[in-house]
């Protein structure tokens, strides 16, 4: 019997977001507790998953908000890739769960075997 080291199973891709501390949106959202905009987050996702996997992302399947982000903050994103699916999570430094969700790309992809 043969055995390989190579399986089927999604490759986790590891992806890092540096919000700015200076950026705009914090002047009004919120000034007394500056916060990053969930609709900016989307769009950080959505521009890191095209550079990760070369297709734009065309649906949110879904999204869930677990913990505010904040100015300054390093961003750690866990991504997987099936077909044209891509499921991810954003954690902080401190491994705290901050979003996670499932995007869909414009082409089905799959990944290269490793």
């Amino acid at each position: 019997m043969e055995h390989s080291n190579t399986t089927n199973a999604p490759k986790c891709d590891h992806l890092e977001i540096q919000v700015p501390p200076s950026h705009p949106c914090f002047d009004g959202h919120f000034p007394s507790a500056p916060l990053v905009p969930g609709a900016l987050l989307l769009k950080w996702l959505a521009q890191a998953l095209f550079q990760q996997y070369g297709e734009p992302v065309s649906r949110i399947k879904q999204i869930k908000f677990y913990a505010p982000i904040t100015p300054g903050m390093l961003l750690y994103i866990e991504s997987t890739l099936a077909k044209n699916t891509v499921k991810l999570t954003v954690s902080s430094a401190g491994k705290v769960l901050l979003a996670a969700g499932q995007f869909t790309l414009s082409a089905p992809k799959t990944q290269e075997p490793a």
